[in-house]
């Protein structure tokens, strides 16, 4: 017989409750956070949220040394500074602070999940069913950004919230969760784990329909390669139609070329540091990102031919715009000129927009891969052997 759910099983799922919200409720609210702290307490504001999980983890050592002895102990805590080394090791090679809260955020919700299904399943059953519901969770996250202007959900973001939820899982497992455990694990546990994995999978394909959307690879040798949510031939017939553009697909074709005009600004503006401690401008990268702008966003760049990009940019990103102020989104022949000088037939230029925000492949073959998973796990469900049952694994 299962046990029951007690009143710490309802407080727990309760924070879980709370601590999700919170998250999902300040996705619409984070530019706007984030502007605020940083213009009142500048960028150091941050280094509050890295101490508050620096402080956990001084929790964790207080509980070690209090809890564990001799060799116990010194494992605790090798366990601890490897799961802290492998967290900052992830940290540093992100770009902003507000990725490196995200990431920090889905470890600890991994553990809260993980401690939660743990009271009542046994121990592997608890590791799968915590890593499917966060995994919903981080794919609930990616779905509200997709839905939000000047945000985008990202199938990848999705999995790197997975993995987050994954450490805070396997740390909280392996310093504070049961030794061994000699219990088997029981078919309505095998068949729950086996609804949370077909839930997963059709999750992933509505999020990918719905959200993250399916694109197509546009490369030519004097553009590079880019990824498009447009198909082939539709780019030019915008750029060449006199008619009126229909509201959304000019919503997503005005975003993917003002996403062009940010990564062209964002390498024409900044000194990038080389290993011998210089700095430098990467000139080749912004030539062909105006070059994409040039042949397969005329329209937008038309459009927008006496204005600065800082203008345009100012919503995406502060600092950029701030940069680009007195930058012309057209360019004049003097500036295309001179850049013409960085460009190199050798080199594949692969353009970073919406290179990880759409898919390459069709709709038919995302049906055919949910489906044979779907029909691998209905096999797998009849082969549960439950109690009175004649046959089954």
């Amino acid at each position: 017989m299962p046990k029951p759910f007690t009143r710490s099983d309802y407080i727990l799922w309760t924070i879980i409750t709370l601590y999700t919200g919170i998250i999902y409720a300040t996705l619409s609210l984070v530019t706007t956070i984030r502007k605020y702290l940083v213009e009142k307490y500048g960028y150091t504001v941050y280094d509050t949220v890295y101490w508050i999980f620096g402080l956990i983890a001084a929790a964790f050592l207080i509980y070690y040394v209090r809890k564990f002895r001799g060799r116990q102990f010194l494992r605790k805590l090798a366990l601890l500074i490897l799961f802290g080394c492998i967290y900052a090791y992830y940290l540093g090679g992100m770009k902003y602070p507000v990725e490196r809260i995200h990431f920090l955020e889905y470890g600890l919700l991994g553990a809260l999940v993980f401690t939660a299904f743990s009271r009542h399943n046994h121990t592997w059953t608890s590791l799968l069913l915590s890593l499917n519901l966060v995994y919903w969770l981080g794919l609930g996250d990616e779905a509200i950004q997709g839905l939000l202007a000047n945000r985008v959900g990202e199938i990848r973001d999705s999995i790197v919230n997975l993995f987050s939820g994954m450490l805070g899982i396997a740390f909280f497992w392996l310093s504070l969760g049961p030794g061994r455990e000699k219990s088997v694990v029981k078919p309505f546990q095998l068949k729950l784990t086996l609804v949370f994995l077909a839930l997963s999978t059709l999750f992933t394909g509505f999020f990918l329909y719905t959200i993250h959307g399916f694109g197509y690879c546009v490369e030519r040798k004097d553009t590079g390669r880019f990824y498009t949510s447009f198909a082939p031939g539709a780019l030019h017939q915008i750029n060449t139609t006199q008619k009126e553009i229909p509201p959304d697909q000019r919503a997503v074709y005005d975003n993917e070329a003002l996403r062009h005009l940010f990564q062209r600004e964002f390498y024409y503006t900044n000194d990038f540091k080389a290993s011998d401690g210089t700095f430098y401008r990467d000139y080749l990268p912004c030539y062909y990102e105006n070059r994409i702008l040039e042949i397969f966003f005329k329209r937008f760049m038309q459009k927008h031919t006496h204005q600065n990009a800082g203008a345009l940019l100012g919503s995406m990103d502060t600092k950029i715009a701030a940069h680009a102020q007195n930058n012309p989104v057209v360019w004049p022949d003097s500036v295309r000129t001179t850049m013409e000088h960085f460009s190199n037939d050798q080199h594949i230029y692969c353009s970073r927009v919406k290179q990880t925000m759409l898919t390459t492949f069709s709709l038919q073959e995302l049906a055919f891969a949910c489906g044979l998973i779907l029909i691998l796990l209905g096999f797998l469900w009849a082969r549960i052997k439950t109690p009175g049952s004649p046959g089954g694994v």
